[in-house]
């Protein structure tokens, strides 16, 4: 279910951004314990949104060792490539290393890189930005 968002939307609402961790189900449910919704539910609001024409930004909450690991990146570009986001902010996720080891399952595959993590949500078409110094910039290569 998407919980109203048909009735935002047709009340005018032009933008959606919805802030994840990971795009890989188990660990989206591991961070945020959500209650009353799952990671489903997100990627079905998600495609909502940009079937109903909205523009779709995830904030992506980053560690690096952890975010871009290869079965995050590559649940990332299907989530962008499948739901139709279209912009990605990144984000730091400030959380102590043994707290999110604890709270989360081991990422899958080797780290990448953030540099190589940017650049395959460029190559998906995505326009990758921050929020630095008060002001929205658009990371370029």
């Amino acid at each position: 279910h998407t919980r109203g968002l048909g009735a935002v939307i047709e009340a005018g609402l032009q933008r959606i951004r919805v802030s994840t961790f990971s795009a890989v189900d188990a660990h989206y449910t591991a961070y945020y314990q959500p209650r009353g919704y799952t990671a489903r539910d997100v990627r079905r609001s998600i495609r909502l949104a940009a079937d109903s024409g909205l523009h779709v930004a995830l904030n992506l909450l980053t560690f690096p060792g952890y975010t871009d690991c290869e079965g995050e990146v590559e649940a990332l570009l299907e989530l962008v490539r499948t739901e139709g986001v279209q912009e990605v902010q990144v984000r730091t996720l400030n959380i102590d290393l043994e707290m999110l080891r604890a709270a989360v399952p081991a990422p899958q595959g080797r780290e990448i890189g953030v540099t190589a993590l940017l650049d395959a949500l460029r190559g998906a078409g995505v326009r990758v930005a921050t929020h630095a110094w008060q002001k929205e910039r658009v990371l370029t290569a």
